[in-house]
Parts: C-alpha cells; sequence; structure tokens
C-alpha cells in the first residue's frame, strides 16, 4: 500500500490541492495531511471513514490500491430493491471496520 498514491486519489476524488483545505474536509490536521504529502502513514481509519459517510460510491478497494474501478456499480441496479441496498450498506460499513484495523496492523509492521 503506498500512502502517497492514496493521497493522490484521495485529492482526485475530493478535488483539493492545498493541505489545509483537504486536511479541513477529512478532519485531519494540517500537519498530517503535509506528513502524509511527505509519504509518512496516515490514520487510514479517518480516510476510510471520511469516504464511508460522504463518497459512498466510491470503491475503496479502488482507493486503496488503485485497482479497480473508481465507482462503485449502483447497488440497487446490481441487486434488486431498497431493502436489500441498506443491507449491502451496512455489511460495506462492517467491511470498511476490518480493512482499516487490518491497514492500521500493515501500517505499525512497517514502520
Amino acid at each position: 500500500m503506498d500512502d502517497k498514491k492514496i493521497l493522490s486519489r484521495t485529492r482526485l476524488v475530493i478535488g483539493e490541492e492545498t493541505d489545509t483545505k483537504l486536511s479541513e474536509m477529512i478532519g485531519l490536521s494540517s500537519g498530517a495531511v503535509g506528513n502524509w504529502s511527505a509519504g509518512k502513514p496516515v490514520n487510514i481509519k479517518t480516510i476510510l471513514k471520511y469516504f464511508e459517510e460522504h463518497h459512498k460510491k466510491i470503491n475503496l478497494h479502488w482507493l486503496l490500491t488503485g485497482e479497480g474501478e473508481m465507482y462503485l456499480k449502483d447497488v440497487k441496479d446490481s441487486v434488486g430493491g431498497a431493502g436489500r441496498k441498506r443491507d449491502i450498506h451496512a455489511q460495506i460499513g462492517r467491511h470498511v471496520a476490518d480493512i482499516a484495523g487490518l491497514l492500521e496492523e500493515l501500517q505499525k509492521e512497517k514502520k
């Protein structure tokens, strides 16, 4: 996982180029975003939470790896029904939390 590439994809989605504006939107300190720009690890849990709350159609696998499509398929179109869509969003939320925990462990191992 390349933190600088995640930053680049984050900037692409959010459309903010400055560290200050990006930090305000995501909820990180400008210093943390500056460190992230310098290639230091970032609190990926905060990033994933931001995307889960504000950019639900972004493919988190793409965000973290650059692989696959940037946007998720419309769940309603692919599996049918609003109730099923809510169930899938709940499952995605649980998976995001699991992924965030795993990524934090990997970042600790990198240090």
